[in-house]
């Protein structure tokens, strides 16, 4: 008697502890940035039960479209968390971009003053936030940013000290997190610098609080700009910069997608 093709019968094996990649639970909200050309090179937007960063060098516009991240949440019923490491907060600029200071939550300086504070304060609003279902408008919890958050070892060394504590603290809390944002309708968005590495031979740029934050995203927005992309009007006045942005990784769509935004910095420009 020949054998059974495999197409014959049905497997009997049964995988333990999965399920389908077409459960409900598998799906997720994709935050629209409501910037047309970003949404498209993020392949629709910022994905929520996920963790994403945006990052780059001072002043390119990152903040910029985290809070126009959080105005637009509001506008569709969601709940938005401003961790305001930098303590640079404007209700004006904010009201400028769409957003309502009065339904804006701030979270309270000293439970988010260190990275191990931070990944507490997200932990458990992501946790409670998920007791909503997965249906639940999402939480966009902004933190803005890394490199302007310290470390409870940093914080009593002395001055000057460098160590590796942030990198340390970014990796144990990302994992903790991890579990508590896949499980809720979070999306959880960072602000990072970049900086350069004093000593090196050779110009080295790398961003703060280690590598793992690089491994964990799902999505990786690169922004830069130099003083040839700044915009003038025919007065010769600055008006505003052009800012090139690169999909640097994505989980959601084709990295490496890039496009030009243009942040203009006079009303009415």
């Amino acid at each position: 008697m020949g054998k059974k093709k495999a197409t014959d019968s049905k497997p009997a094996f049964t995988p333990i502890g999965t399920s389908a990649a077409s459960d409900d639970y598998w799906d997720s909200w994709t935050l629209q940035t409501r910037i047309p050309p970003l949404d498209h090179i993020l392949s629709g937007g910022i994905g929520c039960r996920r963790m994403s960063e945006i990052y780059g060098q001072p002043g390119c516009g990152k903040s910029a479209i985290g809070y126009h991240l959080l105005a637009y949440v509001e506008k569709i019923g969601g709940t938005g968390i401003l961790i305001d490491a930098e303590a640079a907060f404007n209700r004006s600029f904010y009201e400028s971009l769409g957003g309502n200071p009065d339904k804006l939550q701030i979270a309270n300086e000293a439970e988010t003053d260190t990275v191990e504070f931070v990944f507490e304060f997200v932990k458990k609003n992501a946790e409670a936030y998920g007791e909503l279902g997965l249906d639940a408008p999402p939480l966009l919890i902004l933190w803005d940013s890394i490199a302007a958050t310290g470390t409870m070892h940093l914080q009593e060394a002395k001055p000057g000290t460098r160590d590796l504590s942030k990198a340390v603290a970014m990796s144990c809390g990302l994992q903790r997190i991890l579990p508590a944002v896949r499980s809720s309708n979070v999306c959880f968005l960072s602000v990072n610098q970049t900086y350069q590495v004093i000593g090196s031979y050779v110009p080295t740029v790398t961003t703060c609080g280690g590598d793992r934050l690089k491994f964990i995203a799902s999505q990786r927005i690169f922004m830069k700009y130099n003083n040839s992309d700044i915009i003038y009007d025919e007065d010769k006045t600055h008006i505003g910069h052009k800012v090139t942005t690169i999909i640097e990784k994505s989980r959601m769509g084709n990295p490496h997608q890039r496009a030009n935004l243009w942040f203009y910095t006079v009303e009415g420009a």
